[in-house]
């Protein structure tokens, strides 16, 4: 089964103290894309667990996005 709280994006948030993170790219279980998540958790002025908030970020939109703005000879991307 699926247990959120023993995922590692949950342990992770978890450690932040509420400060935005990003994970380590990874391959999505679901849908087999290669993404890196944004994440934080919710303590209000508290160290008590409120909720969590995530956005997740293709790799591979980003690549593509790069890759289509012209750089000109002498330049590279580093993303």
């Amino acid at each position: 089964p699926y247990i959120a709280s023993q995922r590692p994006w949950y342990v992770e948030s978890m450690r932040s103290e509420g400060k935005i993170i990003w994970t380590s790219p990874f391959v999505s279980r679901d849908i087999q894309y290669l993404l890196g998540t944004a994440q934080s958790v919710a303590l209000p002025g508290t160290t008590q667990f409120v909720g969590a908030c995530l956005a997740q970020v293709s790799v591979s939109k980003i690549q593509d996005a790069v890759a289509a703005v012209p750089a000109g000879q002498r330049a590279f991307y580093l993303v």
